[in-house]
């Protein structure tokens, strides 16, 4: 909520700072909170700035810094205080409660005379204000104030129900990761720093997020698959080269694993994600700003699916995002059931646009189930240094090195019949979604996909970033991106083997902007590869 730019512009003839010169004016306020009563005022310079175009609020319990020597506690018992985070154009000062020892934020509006009393740390609601001006003080309030108390309470009690589901997801930690240079040292922690800013704690095992699911209260964590299927891992040269992801110095202590810690921006930005999302089917469900190029199996009975990714680094907006992924699903639109594992560029979910490892599940179209990385309850991290959310150091660069990571997901179908993660060239097992999160795929999923996928989250602009490494599958290796080796598992007896060119499509909506390749050699190398990407630009929705 904020004064009109109007209102603002006349204000900046009023401003100045209190003098001996300039006439000063009585304003007080008076505020009843339960069978307390308790009184403030200041002497306010006619003209002076006492703050800025719109209101803010403080969390509560803030400690106030420093005396302001113009404001004075009615009683005389305690100074009216100036909390921290003032700037030039909102001002916040504080009295202390004397009975409960809280604070309570008085926010000051340039002009219009309106000293609001926030109560914090129960709702405003709760609370009764009366304002009483000097007749002397030449300014009008032409602010409804039951609207400005409505809003105040709305925005503070939306930011403690973030700070309530923060404190519930960001478990304990024995040590935590912000990687690279060493910050401090706590009695029960250590805070590594790196260059993106992301935190990683190490939390027990057996304590993890993932176990707050209600389908997972007496689920007992497993470290390893029961059986490994055969088939399981990828190839290499001098000219294509695995990626480095993980935690230094070999990541958590034993029996703890690495949860990325969840920020603001996370809840916020899962807050919007139904309104952009339509992950697995946008071919179906026909998502505006949503735009893909991917090479899929025929339909079918699967228990996994791999294949190496080429890593590339993405230009990004706070409105675009690209993510190269395969995909395990199965069931029908509303109630689908699915599994994404790849890399993701996405700057308004990390805040940054490094290239990431991204995992995402849902068992109902993301109705009221699923989220990306471990943003909810789900999938069990095993691996004590590789975990989503984290950054990929090496990157592919166009007639430069070409580097890529490899995922596989299977399911033990005759043993624990979870749905297993792992990465290479580590032979990782990164972790599992548990076998009871997807009700109606217990036994295996029916629709495999491999490929990239763009989308622009603002519908005035037709302006789509690149996929890949920016360039079409005809550039060829060295400048397009590619998937290697994609394998698919058939039966339950746990074998990879090669996709069949016979057995799979391809499709892209968009061929001006961005193409899907056939199969294609790859340095001499058996199996089934293809390229793809392009450029994006004005692909229309």
């Amino acid at each position: 909520m904020a004064i009109s730019e109007g209102e603002w512009r006349r204000a900046q003839d009023l401003k100045g700072e209190p003098s001996a010169r300039k006439p000063r004016h009585w304003a007080s306020g008076r505020a009843g909170k339960g069978g307390g009563d308790y009184s403030w005022g200041a002497r306010i310079a006619q003209g002076q700035d006492l703050g800025g175009g719109w209101l803010l609020n403080r969390s509560i319990h803030q400690k106030p810094d420093q005396p302001v020597h113009w404001f004075s506690g009615s009683d005389g018992s305690r100074p009216v205080q100036k909390l921290p985070g003032s700037n030039d154009r909102t001002r916040k000062y504080s009295l202390w409660d004397m009975e409960n020892t809280d604070i309570f934020p008085i926010i000051f509006i340039t002009h219009h005379g309106v000293l609001v009393y926030t109560p914090t740390p129960t709702s405003i609601r709760d609370h009764q204000l009366t304002i009483l001006m000097s007749s002397r003080v030449e300014m009008r309030v032409v602010v409804v104030l039951a609207l400005l108390f409505w809003g105040i309470s709305h925005e503070v009690e939306g930011g403690r129900e973030l700070e309530r589901e923060l404190r519930r997801l960001n478990k304990p930690a024995i040590k935590s990761f912000q990687a690279c240079t060493l910050r401090f040292f706590h009695f029960f922690f250590l805070l590594v720093q790196t260059e993106y800013g992301d935190i990683f704690d190490c939390v027990d095992i057996n304590k993890q997020p993932a176990l707050d699911h209600p389908l997972l209260k007496n689920h007992k964590v497993q470290k390893r698959p029961s059986v490994f299927p055969r088939g399981l891992g990828h190839k290499t040269s001098a000219k294509t080269q695995s990626s480095i992801i993980g935690l230094p110095d070999g990541g958590c202590p034993e029996g703890t694993v690495p949860i990325k810690r969840i920020t603001k921006r996370d809840l916020v930005w899962m807050k919007s994600l139904k309104d952009n999302t339509k992950h697995f089917h946008p071919v179906d469900a026909k998502t505006p700003g949503f735009h893909q190029a991917y090479t899929r199996q025929s339909p079918g009975t699967y228990y996994g699916a791999q294949g190496g990714i080429s890593l590339h680094k993405e230009p990004a907006t706070d409105y675009q995002s690209h993510r190269s992924v395969i995909t395990v699903s199965g069931g029908s639109p509303d109630k689908l059931n699915a599994i994404q594992v790849g890399w993701t560029v996405n700057k308004a979910a990390y805040g940054d646009g490094a290239t990431r490892m991204f995992i995402s599940w849902t068992a109902d179209n993301f109705g009221k189930t699923g989220c990306r990385d471990l943003l909810c309850p789900g999938f069990v991290q095993v691996d004590k240094s590789v975990a989503p959310g984290m950054v990929f150091q090496q990157l592919s660069t166009i007639d430069g090195a070409q580097h890529d990571y490899y995922f596989s997901i299977f399911q033990n179908n005759s043993t624990d019949e979870n749905w297993w993660l792992m990465g290479w060239p580590e032979e990782k097992i990164i972790g599992y979604w548990p076998k009871t999160l997807f009700p109606d795929m217990k036994e295996s999923f029916t629709s495999l996909e491999w490929g990239g996928y763009v989308q622009v989250k603002d519908p005035n602009t037709k302006e789509y970033p690149q996929m890949g490494s920016g360039v079409f599958p005809e550039e060829g290796y060295g400048k397009a991106a590619y998937f290697k080796f994609i394998k698919l598992m058939k039966n339950s007896a746990g074998e990879f083997q090669d996709v069949s060119p016979k057995e799979v499509v391809t499709f892209n909506d968009r061929p001006t902007c961005y193409r899907v390749g056939p199969r294609a050699e790859l340095l001499y190398w058996p199996g089934y590869h293809f390229f793809y990407g392009g450029p994006g630009g004005n692909c229309g929705h």
